[in-house]
């Protein structure tokens, strides 16, 4: 009776919500003509590349942070078994751009289908996985009941949940046991996440914890090469100079950082700023709110060849995605946005990884936990407002050796909970071993 009221609504849900992710994709200039693939309608290409690939794992990470989540599986599985055939299924333009860089003989990437009972049937048989696994929080009914019918096990990785979700799951249990009963893995990031998944229905003996991967995520920093000192040759800015970042901005933070530019900037001459909003979209008016402070202004995108700009400008502003944990390198201090002006907060880890000391603000309740630990080990500064953050950073600036403790701290932090991804990997691997051995 679920299923078939779930798959009743379905399709008028989605035509009532269709012009606002319309209007929100054009906004963010993530329009799309791939909507055939949305529907499981592949091209002729894609079948004939699908067909290719032999029982694949499927995963599905629905946008930019679950795909570099899948990047760490898919690597980590590859490093393994150089043939493995995977396929990857995503929601967002920016997701897919991502991960397209994995595509090869062995690895498609795909849109993944609507949720509704004939786009995932289609799906699963054109794609025919022996393992399906979710991201996180990605639970579709629809691709755990045909993969149900289809004797295909479900694993939900990096699994998490937030305060809010708990709560919403423990006021549906009785309409979602039976859904969640289908998985047949449940991975979570921590002990307190597995106590959490299984308060909230998730079946208990289905449940392990392994890590968090998000800490693997910005060990992939070290494949992207130097961009750090590239981008820095590249500007004109001297090894000595220091470099004030703010990463995953959220609006309203950036005016913040350059009223604090202009301020430091007389004490410290050699001060430069990195400004690296979530949304990459919003950097035209982040750009003119440059000019407004009068501060010359150089964007990523522009940056290409070689040779020294003409112009040593006063600003970075980043307008790409999927490099924010490479930038980090370059950060005397490191700011991690949506924590002053925004509500939430950003995941700091990428920051954490370069060994430069962290700062956020008020704000960290969606990485409560991982903010803690930090504090705990003295591995995290948080201010209070904008104010605190100036003095903050003034501080640091003025004392290296203050600078290297905090972020030595960082890094230990997070050397010490790497190796979720692996540990991931190793337990698909295995079980695809065990399945051959006993079909």
């Amino acid at each position: 009776m679920l299923r078939f009221a779930y798959n009743l609504v379905f399709p008028f849900a989605c035509a009532l919500a269709a012009p606002y992710y319309l209007w929100r994709m054009w906004r963010r200039g993530n329009v799309s003509g791939a909507f055939g693939e949305r529907l499981a309608w592949y091209s002729p290409e894609l079948r004939a590349r699908l067909s290719a690939l032999r029982a694949p794992v499927w995963i599905h990470a629905v946008s930019v942070g679950e795909m570099m989540l899948a990047s760490v599986l898919a690597r980590e599985l590859r490093t393994r078994r150089r043939d493995l055939d995977i396929v990857i299924t995503t929601t967002t333009v920016t997701g897919r751009q991502v991960g397209q860089k994995l595509a090869d003989d062995h690895l498609v990437l795909l849109y993944n289908p609507l949720d509704w009972w004939l786009p995932v049937r289609r799906a699963f048989g054109k794609i025919k996985p022996r393992l399906l696994v979710l991201m996180e929080q990605e639970i579709w009914p629809n691709y755990l009941w045909q993969a149900a019918g289809r004797d295909v096990p479900v694993w939900l990785l990096n699994a998490r949940l937030s305060d809010r979700s708990c709560a919403r799951f423990k006021k549906y249990r009785k309409f979602l046991r039976s859904i969640l009963g289908k998985l047949s893995l449940t991975v979570a990031q921590d002990e307190e996440d597995a106590a959490r998944l299984a308060d909230a229905g998730f079946p208990a003996h289905t449940i392990f914890s392994a890590g968090s991967m998000k800490f693997d995520v910005a060990q992939l920093a070290a494949v992207d090469g130097d961009l750090a000192g590239k981008l820095r040759a590249r500007l004109g800015w001297r090894a000595a100079d220091r470099v004030l970042l703010a990463g995953s901005t959220f609006a309203g933070e950036e005016r913040i950082f350059l009223e604090l530019f202009a301020a430091l900037k007389k004490q410290h001459a050699d001060l430069r700023l990195v400004l690296a909003p979530r949304h990459v979209e919003r950097s035209g008016e982040i750009e003119a709110l440059c000019r407004e402070f009068n501060v010359s202004v150089a964007r990523q995108s522009d940056l290409s060849g070689d040779a020294p700009l003409t112009v040593t400008p006063d600003v970075l502003l980043s307008d790409l995605t999927g490099v924010l944990r490479s930038l980090y390198e370059l950060g005397a201090v490191n700011f991690v946005g949506k924590s002053l002006c925004g509500r939430g907060g950003q995941n700091f880890i990428e920051a954490a990884r370069a060994g430069k000391p962290v700062v956020v603000g008020p704000h960290t309740r969606n990485f409560a936990r991982l903010a803690a630990l930090f504090t705990r080990e003295q591995a995290l500064i948080q201010v209070r407002d904008a104010a605190e953050l100036q003095v903050t950073v003034s501080a640091l600036l003025a004392d290296a050796d203050a600078r290297a403790r905090w972020g030595a701290a960082a890094r230990r932090v997070f050397e010490a909970n790497l190796g979720a991804g692996k540990k991931s990997a190793e337990m698909i691997l295995q079980y695809l071993d065990t399945a051959r051995t006993s079909s």
